[in-house]
């Protein structure tokens, strides 16, 4: 009757868990339980019938729990990534991201937990199916002492022990670095360069003590990573060698800082804000909001106009013609008294004031030149609209004409005498 009873809860269990059709594998095992042990009660065998029977019962309250765990899991991590409950808003401060954009971040804490419970199901069920711990116990074997692999043994509890100690001490780099510049590094300097140049080199560093602490608590013999190396300096000698220019060229950038994040550059016909400078390339964000990864190696090698190195200022030179015959004093005295009125161009004594300059005679006009410095070079797109809209205002104002190329063609008739 109870083997009966299980069947019947085995399919309704399969019917809500299982609608989709996977895992048939685990309904069959299920139901070959339920009837070794039915045919074990009616050959005589009572003990395997009771031990089969009450084996398959925890097996099912062990599954149903770990499928509730493991929704309640996703439920969980869901509810905070979306939530507007207070409690939500302050776990994503603590764990630094916004609303609807922790996916990413929360699926490594998922991740975390699922296998948690996964290696405690595990657990149970060879605690369930083998009571002498004859399993456990090679398997514990084989865990702590390792499996002899030709020379070496390799040990599993070593290498899991190396693996979650890197995690845990990049965790903790991690950290450390958004409490440096949260705390510390905002409160020393405003300069948004230094701040990430030493954000960085302390991620460098952090990463780099995570992995040798790593490998040595694995089992790895950091002295024989001489050799490794070795190898590795062949292999940049041929295929790594843009790879190892490239991160050599990202320190030089950290330390020298030609460039930082901020800073508007132009980089052949690239040109935009450095967003950030990683251990291979540098993110530029362009005027389109176009995110181009330049290598370094470029940055340091190549030229690169900083528009901002030292200040923000810039200078703007515009080109206007007038035609022949325009009051050329007249003319000059419009373009640097509207220039000097922006609020923009610079007027004082840190820059020399605005100057138009006559610059010749061209074919269909008499050229000028503008020329200003402004406060923020970043900005010169924009001050160079403003002016061109109130030279044509002005200009049109007081009767000055800018011309257009023309020609005049003069046609002769001759008549043809015999």
């Amino acid at each position: 009757v109870l083997v009966i009873s299980m069947m019947s809860v085995l399919n309704s269990v399969s019917a809500v868990f299982l609608s989709q059709g996977q895992y048939g594998i685990l309904k069959m095992l299920g139901y070959s339980a339920l009837g070794v042990s039915f045919l074990a009660e009616l050959s005589g065998f009572h003990n395997l019938s009771s031990f089969v029977l009450s084996g398959f019962i925890i097996t099912l309250l062990s599954v149903y729990i770990l499928w509730s765990l493991l929704a309640f899991s996703e439920t969980t991590m869901n509810w905070i990534n979306s939530s507007t409950n207070i409690a939500s808003i302050k776990i994503r401060n603590v764990l630094n991201f916004t609303r609807d954009t922790g996916k990413p971040k929360l699926a490594l804490y998922q991740l975390f937990i699922d296998a948690v419970l996964w290696i405690v199901f595990v657990s149970v069920l060879f605690r369930i199916w083998d009571p002498t711990g004859t399993v456990i116990g090679t398997l514990s074997s084989y865990a702590t002492e390792g499996i002899p692999m030709g020379d070496i043994r390799i040990v599993p509890t070593n290498i899991i022990a190396g693996i979650i100690a890197f995690a845990i001490l990049s965790g903790i780099t991690g950290w450390i670095k958004s409490w440096m510049d949260r705390r510390w590094l905002r409160q020393i300097t405003s300069d948004r360069g230094a701040r990430d140049a030493l954000v960085t080199i302390v991620g460098y560093t952090g990463f780099t003590i995570s992995l040798l602490v790593g490998l040595s608590i694995g089992g790895i013999n950091i002295t024989g990573l001489a050799v490794v190396a070795g190898a590795l300096s062949v292999g940049i000698g041929f295929g790594l060698q843009s790879i190892a220019n490239n991160f050599i060229s990202g320190i030089i950038l950290l330390f020298e800082r030609p460039i930082k994040a901020g800073d508007f550059v132009s980089v052949g016909d690239v040109e935009g804000y450095v967003k950030k400078i990683s251990i291979r390339a540098t993110e530029i964000e362009t005027l389109d909001n176009q995110d181009m990864l330049i290598p370094n190696s470029e940055l340091i090698s190549g030229r690169v106009t900083n528009w901002v190195l030292h200040n923000p200022y810039g200078r703007l030179i515009i080109k206007i013609g007038v035609s022949y015959g325009s009051d050329v004093e007249k003319v000059k005295t419009i373009l640097e008294s509207l220039s000097s009125e922006h609020d923009q161009v610079i007027t004082d004594s840190r820059a020399s004031p605005p100057k138009a300059l006559f610059m010749g005679f061209g074919d269909s006009s008499l050229n000028f030149e503008l020329r200003v410095r402004i406060l923020d070079i970043k900005k010169r797109y924009d001050v160079l609209s403003d002016l061109n809209f109130e030279i044509n205002h002005q200009f049109s104002k007081e009767g000055i004409v800018i011309p257009f190329p023309q020609r005049d063609i003069h046609i002769k008739e001759s008549s043809d005498k015999k």
